[in-house]
């Protein structure tokens, strides 16, 4: 289980396009070194399930590398439409996150 701000912050990246912070940018692109440094400890507590979360729940070409995220956050600016139409299908399981049972 993740903490509701850093999930609030994931889906607001996928669904709005709203840059991350120096940590989530750091998740996102790979840079674990960079994101264990910027975390504070509840995000480094959590680390593994954030990775877990974005690996479950956030669009593939959304994160993964620099140059995906770069690409996503300019693909949010110059076709939110498209965007939103097509993330219609993976909220759902977004929105449930937190009525799900978790071991």
């Amino acid at each position: 289980m993740i903490p509701r701000a850093i999930k609030e912050q994931i889906d607001n990246y996928i669904d709005n396009g709203i840059p991350p912070s120096e940590f989530l940018y750091a998740v996102l692109t790979n840079d674990l070194r960079h994101a264990a440094g910027k975390a504070d400890i509840t995000n480094r507590i959590h680390l593994y399930d954030i990775i877990l979360y974005l690996e479950n729940y956030a669009p593939n070409m959304s994160w993964g590398s620099p140059e995906r995220v770069e690409k996503w956050l300019a693909f949010h600016r110059e076709n939110p439409a498209f965007i939103a139409d097509a993330l219609q299908h993976d909220m759902g399981g977004r929105e449930t996150y937190y009525d799900i049972k978790h071991n």
